[in-house]
């Protein structure tokens, strides 16, 4: 990824980024999982947990992985930081 596209499409954008205390986080976060799931990207969802702000939404994925409600392997689509600098470290480096 040598440019990072940031879009309201799904088809358009490189990736989606999950900032804290955004109107439609959760909703539009657990989009991205519910289509990552089939198949219909495979996408990465950087998730920026400033102050511990998404740790409920990761026990939430944890949850679910457990009750078998999200396959496991695609948490791995959800790399979390808590800085800004290192979550744009994290979307610069290859997979």
């Amino acid at each position: 990824m040598n440019n990072l596209l940031i879009s309201h499409s799904e088809d358009s954008a490189d990736g989606f980024i999950t900032l804290p205390g955004r109107r439609g986080m959760l909703e539009e976060t657990l989009e991205t999982l519910t289509s990552l799931q089939p198949g219909h990207h495979d996408k990465l969802t950087w998730v920026l947990n400033i102050r511990g702000y998404c740790d409920t939404l990761s026990r939430l994925f944890g949850y679910a992985c457990e009750g078998g409600f999200v396959l496991e392997r695609s948490l791995h689509s959800f790399p979390v930081d808590e800085t800004a600098e290192g979550l744009m470290q994290r979307m610069l480096t290859p997979r």
